[in-house]
């Protein structure tokens, strides 16, 4: 597929940070029209279609997928397994290539979490189908803690978890840089077939304090929670296994994913500068990010 051919896009989930595409087609539920990110993206000229990946079968998404170039899957952990019928219906419809709803840390395995993904890509490559496999390291909004007077939510709390020493590397990047990325990756031939990691920095847990405390003007070591790795597992199992892999096992790096057989974004697209964390903290402290994650 030509990079300069003009390629349509369909989004199933509206994750809001897939970047500005040639042409985006959004996958939304009946019902989901009213929601304040689909209303964005209509505003930025995105189509709309509607479909279920959960509820509709794959004969009725193949007609959805019709005249689409790239299927680029957001969903949510829990309707991973359901991008079996959305990769079918693909495959049916005579899309070019596939990019499933990974999007996270580099490791070969992480629990079920990690299983069910590494399932989804034999899924794909037994379907035959073109894909592109991409994973961005932890979001940066994800490892900077909010400062105590914030109300205390799953998302304000994640980042407060201290598991290990704290001086242990991991890459992370911002989510408005994914979206710069992914918009390069989907269209470029030399990510077809091919597994491509994003990264805007790669910082401790040590670091990220120190950050936020620089650019915060707070001392945020009274909001840290330190726990064991079994701690975390009652706590939050899909956490206990992601934070065991970056903070503990040190597998979230660049270096890593590369032994992985990853290409690396910033190699393949120089004029991209993703944001380091000490730059994104100064937006971060100054707006905290509207992030909608539940695991």
């Amino acid at each position: 597929m030509s990079s300069s051919k003009l390629t349509t896009v369909l989004v199933a989930g509206a994750g809001g940070n897939t970047g500005v595409f040639v042409n985006v087609i959004l996958l939304t539920r009946p019902g989901s029209e009213g929601k304040s990110r689909v209303q964005f993206l209509k505003e930025k000229g995105a189509k709309i279609r509607f479909g279920d990946v959960s509820k509709d079968s794959v004969p009725e998404l193949e007609k959805v997928l019709e005249g689409v170039n790239v299927v680029l899957s957001l969903v949510s952990v829990a309707v991973l397994n359901d991008q079996k019928k959305l990769f079918q219906a693909a495959k049916n419809a005579g899309v070019d290539r596939v990019i499933p709803s990974d999007f996270a840390t580099a490791s070969l395995s992480g629990g079920v979490l990690k299983e069910t993904k590494l399932a989804i890509h034999s899924f794909i490559k037994e379907l035959g189908i073109g894909y592109t496999f991409i994973n961005v390291g932890w979001w940066m909004e994800l490892i900077l803690p909010y400062p105590p007077s914030q109300p205390e939510s799953h998302v304000t709390t994640l980042p407060r978890f201290f598991v290990g020493s704290g001086d242990v590397k991991s890459a992370v990047t911002r989510r408005e840089d994914i979206g710069k990325f992914v918009a390069r990756i989907i269209a470029d031939p030399r990510t077809l077939n091919a597994y491509v990691f994003c990264h805007g920095d790669e910082v401790t847990v040590n670091e990220a304090y120190a950050t936020a405390k620089e650019v915060g003007k707070e001392d945020f070591n009274s909001v840290k929670m330190p726990l064991s790795i079994d701690q975390l597992k009652e706590q939050n199992p899909i956490m206990r296994d992601y934070y065991q892999e970056m903070y503990v096992l040190g597998q979230n790096t660049v270096e890593n994913a590369k032994q992985l057989g990853a290409i690396d974004a910033r190699e393949l697209y120089p004029d991209i500068k993703p944001k380091t964390l000490k730059e994104y903290a100064t937006e971060f402290y100054k707006e905290f990010p509207d992030i909608r994650y539940d695991f």
